[in-house]
């Protein structure tokens, strides 16, 4: 976030704290075990592959065409999905095609729950969302698994998210704009991993509602500090230091 999107606090003024981990994952309807490489995705949503019988090792679990399943530029998913591409596909963002979710043709819906209900009630579909969120589409197995940038098929559980946050984290009432989890090495490593955070002033002394405010990050670092809700654990190595300064803001 910029400055004036974090309420104008200016730089060190302000702790960022990581609440929890979240991954996203391409959901089809069909028959479970369908491996996909990022830039097989991206053939799909930008309309080069049309039919599933362009994906190798697809026959026998989805069939017929393809109705591809998208959210609108300004969503985090799609944010997260076009900067996998970004990294992993030769040639994405060239200039002439790829760096927007307006290719013809695509289904468009608003919300992960919506994007679960699309894929699910259409045969042959495929969408992309926060993996936790779509727990309709993911208990009938139907989330494909993604090679990563290791060259391996990964999928929920055996995939590990923490791995994605590699080296140390910024200063916790630093910038954390550079910050991104995507494309990571790691034979676990989930391909589109993100961060979930919130963000406080460094004293609250005199500001209305301060005490709740500090009491409000202490109960949610608390309520996620081992996921859950579809979330998964931010590694002790990047969380303690903001629980620390959250700890010692005054109020």
């Amino acid at each position: 976030m910029t400055t004036a999107q974090e309420g104008g606090v200016p730089a060190g003024g302000k702790v960022t704290v990581p609440l929890c981990v979240s991954t996203f994952s391409f959901f089809y309807n069909g028959k479970p075990g369908v491996v996909l490489t990022a830039p097989q995705t991206y053939a799909i949503f930008s309309g080069t592959t049309t039919v599933w019988s362009g994906i190798p090792g697809a026959a026998g679990k989805v069939a017929g065409t393809i109705t591809r399943v998208a959210r609108s530029d300004k969503s985090g998913s799609s944010a997260i999905v076009k900067t996998m591409w970004s990294k992993a596909v030769s040639g994405y963002g060239d200039g002439t095609d790829g760096t927007s979710m307006t290719y013809a043709g695509l289904t468009k819906v608003e919300g992960t729950s919506a994007v679960c209900a699309a894929v699910l009630g259409t045969k042959g579909a495929i969408g992309y969302a926060f993996t936790g969120g779509c727990t309709t589409v993911a208990s009938k197995r139907m989330v494909a698994s993604l090679k990563n940038a290791n060259g391996v098929a990964v999928s929920p559980p055996a995939w590990v998210p923490g791995a994605a946050l590699t080296g140390s984290p910024p200063a916790a009432d630093g910038s954390w704009n550079a910050v991104d989890f995507i494309w990571k090495a790691g034979a676990k490593t989930p391909p589109m991993v993100s961060m979930e955070y919130g963000f406080i002033r460094k004293s609250l002394t005199g500001v209305t509602g301060g005490k709740i405010a500090k009491a409000f990050m202490q109960y949610m670092i608390g309520a996620l500090k081992n996921g859950g809700y579809g979330f998964n654990a931010v590694p002790a190595g990047w969380r303690n230091p903001s629980v620390t300064m959250v700890n010692a803001i005054t109020v």
